[in-house]
């Protein structure tokens, strides 16, 4: 008689729970609740050959006795802008997770998104409609000085990193026994150098080598002497 009660029991609480959704359902199908993901990638103008790429994964949140997440969609952008917009007859919770492709340009992220990690999760809760977040790349100034040891330059040597839009000042400084000869590359002339960084730049600080020229004058009256 106990199991026989139990199982009764346990049958009218699932028909509660499936009813109770039903009513919910049904009640909540008269209003969408719209949830807006927006991803921006920087710099917005670049080449297809950058790979400034970000991978979105969406996941909705489902709930009946227990919750489970269950994907939407799943999209790669470069653009400077991508937006998507989900629509749902009853609050739900969402899971974004993104991936920066170019590890070794990526910078961080901002907005609903923070870190320097080229993976991240983010979750839009129920009363939330919308999530934006920025995946900041940067573009690479080389430096190089000709020839080599003739002199050094401010960044130095080498491969440097900068957001987009940043303008950048090179200085260059002769070793002894050389003088500074021009500037070449994305500098030109031999004044001031500086870059705006909208693509990646390369600049080459050029150096010649210094001769000391003695000239030494004799007295014809007197070839031995020296002035």
């Amino acid at each position: 008689m106990d199991r026989k009660f139990s199982r009764l029991l346990l049958g009218v609480l699932i028909l509660v729970l499936v009813g109770g959704y039903a009513v919910q359902s049904v009640i909540a199908c008269s209003h969408k609740y719209n949830k807006t993901v927006k991803v921006h990638v920087n710099p917005p103008n670049h080449g297809s050959d950058m790979n400034f790429k970000v991978r979105i994964k969406v996941y909705k949140q489902v709930c009946f006795i227990t919750c489970w997440w269950d994907k939407e969609l799943e999209d790669t952008t470069d653009k400077g802008t991508w937006s998507h917009t989900f629509s749902y007859y009853s609050k739900r919770k969402l899971k974004i997770e993104l991936e920066a492709l170019n590890t070794e340009r990526f910078d961080q992220w901002s907005g609903d998104a923070s870190g320097s990690s080229t993976s991240v999760t983010i979750y839009m809760d129920k009363d939330e409609s919308l999530k934006e977040v920025t995946a900041y790349f940067l573009w690479k100034l080389t430096v190089k000085v000709k020839p080599s040891g003739s002199g050094t330059t401010t960044p130095s040597a080498g491969d440097h990193y900068y957001r987009d839009g940043v303008i950048k000042s090179i200085t260059a400084t002769p070793n002894t026994g050389y003088r500074f000869y021009k500037w070449s590359g994305d500098c030109t002339g031999s004044g001031s150098c500086s870059v705006t960084m909208n693509s990646d730049k390369t600049v080459t600080a050029n150096f010649v080598r210094q001769y000391k020229l003695t000239v030494k004058i004799k007295d014809k009256n007197n070839p031995s002497a020296t002035p």
